[in-house]
């Protein structure tokens, strides 16, 4: 058996070997027997190929770098109603000073901000939770979103959480 198995690698790696000496030999041969011309041909592929690549190279960078919506200083912001929690919400962007303008009208708001308000009891406690999501008015896409939870049983301070990460994000960025 080890006779079989010396034997068959001898020969699997005498093929390899020939193949790839008649391989090199044969390209050798072709570039020997090319004329000017075909260098200008292999030259003008070369050269179609390094543009074709530049594009698609140009064409996926900016795919990547596309971003989501930004919120910017100044932008226009509609608060969807949710149990009274939008007054809160409202109450706690002017008190924490988010630089949004905070309007009425859904058709000239930039950004919507939906909330969602949890109050969950156990055995004489409560936990209250909090969440904003805010979301591009053209494009639908979520810009930000943040969640704030308390035992405390105030939801003025649920507010003023997501209140302040918001801010902390428009100045982050």
């Amino acid at each position: 058996m080890l006779f079989v198995e010396r034997f068959a690698g001898d020969v699997y790696y005498r093929c390899t070997t020939f193949l790839l000496t008649y391989r090199v030999q044969r390209f050798t041969m072709n570039l020997s027997r090319r004329t000017w011309h075909d260098v200008s041909a292999l030259k003008e592929r070369e050269t179609l190929m390094k543009r074709i690549l530049t594009f698609v190279l140009f064409a996926c960078s900016a795919i990547a770098l596309a971003q989501a919506p930004q919120i910017k200083i100044g932008s226009k912001v509609y608060i969807e109603p949710t149990d009274g929690y939008e007054t809160e919400l409202a109450a706690a962007l002017i008190k924490k000073k988010v630089p949004l303008v905070m309007v009425a009208d859904k058709d000239q708001a930039a950004f919507i901000i939906r909330s969602n308000v949890r109050r969950t009891a156990y055995n004489g406690w409560s936990a209250d939770s909090a969440s904003i999501t805010v979301i591009d008015a053209r494009s639908s896409q979520i810009v930000f979103a943040a969640s704030a939870s308390t035992t405390r049983g105030l939801i003025n301070s649920l507010a003023d959480d997501c209140a302040e990460k918001l801010a902390k994000f428009i100045k982050k960025h």
